[in-house]
């Protein structure tokens, strides 16, 4: 008989267990996949924070054995002026054969929660070959929101960069040649079908911060002395599995509207390959908003997803009713 405790750290030797279950189940979809191994001493940390943390975390049992768990974190104003919940790549799994109606037992319950307090967006990161999981979730109301996605760094090809062009890496000393690119950038993802409101700091901070963290990474594309592209970079990607150190993920990337559909974004992304390429990585990631059309019509060329992180917005006018 399932039921349903609270989510302690009694549960997370077994929670680390599942969610290595269900990372090999993926192994077999991919040529070159993120290391579980490399990850797993993160994995713990993060799973003892969420533990220590969040308010919202539930058990699963059948009878006394332990089935499964979701758990997250609160993230203030998400998608509007109330708070979400989400729960990420490690915070959820569930033993293959109660899947189904495992989720949906642990959404009842914890959504019940959740809207009680406020809590209006839901999120929850699923891996894309889990079909079972996926359709449960599609089923409880879920959309598809955010995709991660891998490939091998592979130099096969043969660059197609035009000889006007030249790859630079951003500085302190050079950073203001790309300040109009980074500020279309958001702009551009203000506009339709997107509408996502950016960040009111100032450009030049900004790109700064950004630069001046370890193991993170921008280039500028220019053509002719200007900068006509841009690309962002960093070890760290946004799911546990990123701990992989011989993975570097891109988050963000923009080609001036003029250069567009002519290749060039093609161009720069093998050029970016080929750098990383010899300071010893093998993978390469990167993490795209799912209606971004052009984005994800580009990045679905070159990449395969593996996760796939899908959202909820509960009617606040329900609210009125509780």
């Amino acid at each position: 008989m399932l039921q349903i405790k609270r989510y302690t750290a009694k549960n997370i030797d077994d929670s680390i267990q599942l969610l290595h279950d269900l990372y090999l189940e993926q192994l077999e979809h991919y040529p070159l996949f993120l290391s579980f191994t490399l990850a797993k001493e993160q994995l713990k940390i993060r799973l003892e924070n969420l533990s220590k943390h969040s308010k919202y975390g539930y058990a699963l049992y059948d009878d006394d054995l332990f089935i499964g768990f979701i758990i997250g974190h609160v993230i203030p104003s998400l998608w509007g002026k109330y708070d979400g919940f989400f729960s990420p790549l490690h915070g959820n799994a569930i033993k293959q054969k109660y899947r189904k109606r495992g989720y949906q037992y642990l959404y009842q319950h914890i959504s019940d929660e959740l809207v009680s307090n406020n809590i209006l967006s839901h999120a929850i990161t699923l891996y894309t070959n889990d079909d079972v999981s996926m359709n449960t979730w599609f089923h409880l109301g879920f959309g598809l929101r955010l995709i991660d996605s891998i490939k091998p760094i592979d130099l096969t090809s043969q660059s197609t960069l035009p000889n006007n062009f030249q790859i630079q890496r951003v500085t302190q000393e050079n950073f203001k040649d790309i300040l109009p690119l980074h500020k279309n950038l958001r702009f551009y993802f203000e506009k339709a079908p997107l509408f996502m409101p950016q960040s009111e700091e100032d450009e030049a901070k900004e790109i700064k911060d950004f630069i001046n963290q370890e193991n993170q990474y921008m280039y500028a594309l220019c053509q002719q002395g200007k900068a006509v592209a841009l690309m962002k970079l960093k070890e760290l990607g946004e799911n546990y599995l990123t701990q992989d150190k011989n993975a570097i993920h891109i988050c963000g990337l923009y080609v001036d509207e003029h250069l567009q559909g002519q290749g060039i974004a093609s161009a720069f992304l093998y050029e970016i390959e080929t750098i990383f390429h010899q300071k010893g990585y093998t993978l390469l990631g990167v993490d795209f908003e799912s209606f971004n059309v052009k984005g994800a019509n580009f990045w679905h060329k070159y990449f395969t997803p593996y996760t796939y992180t899908l959202t909820r917005r509960i009617d606040e006018n329900i609210l009125k009713r509780n």
